[in-house]
């Protein structure tokens, strides 16, 4: 079990029965590998508001002794209880009104009556801390997976942040080529500086990439889809201009598109673009006007007309879809896989 959640006690104090119940409290928490928190017992120069507040803010858990009517506790478990779990406790004298309590000090207030509260009847209560390590248990299950998915989740940042840039590039690249080599695309180096081979030629493996990016190509019924794939240091305002070109002169073929025989009615370009800078997203809609933000996360999108007939080609003007696909932070770049399946899953 993880060893850092953290519980916050509200209880009253320098009763002699709940200061005994506390010691007990305590010692629940501590074998279930809680660390309980109790603002009298923590050593502090803050306003004691303040100090309530932050560790409130802070805990994972919460601990609530109804006992005496404390207005203090009442407060800080509502306050608690808009986004942190309260577990509830009271003497079981507190369940139910007395004449002699004309101010009902020594019961449960109406508005938490309704509350599964765990009961003590005192400090030698043998049921209490069993019953208390089940609530706590089944409360604080959901918190434990949670906590250990953030730890799963930084181990994931610091092992790619540790990794070279020259290793970053070859994780990403191959990522996005199996991604699309098994989604059955056309993979080339098209677009990419030429050598004496022809750039448009098949590639079936990462080790055939010339440089760390591809292009990649898929015709479904109607729809010709095509990706640009690069990893670059950073998103200039120079490699924008560049992009802003690709949406006059696309870097496929004219002919490309309609090598189907089924009548093309739509084209979606995919402009994927990894980056170890920041700020690329903004220079690119800078940059290229006509660029509105995409409904997803890290994209720009825009509609153009791809028409044949300047290339001398006796087709109708096909509509062109065009979304950028920016990923610059590292937990952007460490979920790169997972977003391309979902986005292009279906494609």
């Amino acid at each position: 079990m993880p060893a850092n959640i953290r519980c916050f006690v509200a209880m009253a104090f320098d009763r002699p029965d709940t200061d005994a119940m506390f010691a007990v409290i305590r010692r629940t928490l501590k074998s279930l590998g809680i660390a309980p928190r109790r603002v009298d017992r923590i050593e502090h120069n803050d306003n004691i508001d303040q100090k309530i507040i932050s560790e409130l803010a802070e805990a994972d858990l919460v601990i609530a002794d109804l006992t005496y009517a404390r207005p203090s506790v009442y407060f800080e478990a509502g306050y608690a209880q808009r986004q942190t779990p309260v577990v509830y406790t009271a003497r079981r004298d507190h369940f139910r009104e007395k004449d002699d309590d004309p101010n009902g000090n020594l019961q449960v207030h109406f508005d938490l009556k309704m509350r599964n509260i765990v009961g003590w009847s005192t400090p030698t209560d043998l049921t209490f801390p069993k019953r208390l390590t089940s609530r706590i248990m089944k409360v604080i299950a959901p918190i434990i997976k949670q906590k250990q998915v953030q730890l799963e989740r930084k181990k994931q940042l610091d092992d790619f942040d540790r990794l070279s840039l020259h290793d970053k590039r070859v994780m990403l690249v191959d990522g996005a080529f199996n991604h699309f080599h098994r989604l059955r695309y056309t993979i080339t180096n098209a677009g990419r500086p030429r050598s004496d081979d022809d750039s448009r030629t098949p590639v079936k493996s990462p080790s055939q990439l010339r440089a760390p990016g591809f292009t990649a190509v898929k015709t479904i019924g109607n729809t010709f889809t095509f990706v640009a794939f690069q990893v670059e240091p950073n998103i200039t305002v120079k490699l924008a201009e560049r992009y802003d070109i690709l949406l006059t002169f696309p870097v496929y073929d004219y002919k490309e598109p309609f090598q189907s025989d089924e009548a093309l009615s739509q084209i979606r370009e995919h402009i994927i673009t990894c980056s170890f800078g920041i700020g690329g997203l903004s220079r690119l809609s800078k940059t290229i006007p006509q660029l509105r933000a995409g409904e997803l996360q890290g994209t720009l999108q825009c509609e153009l007309p791809y028409d044949p007939s300047r290339y001398k080609q006796p087709r109708a003007v096909v509509p062109r879809q065009v979304t950028f696909h920016v990923f610059e932070s590292s937990a952007r770049l460490v979920d790169f896989e997972n977003t391309l399946d979902q986005r292009f899953k279906s494609r």
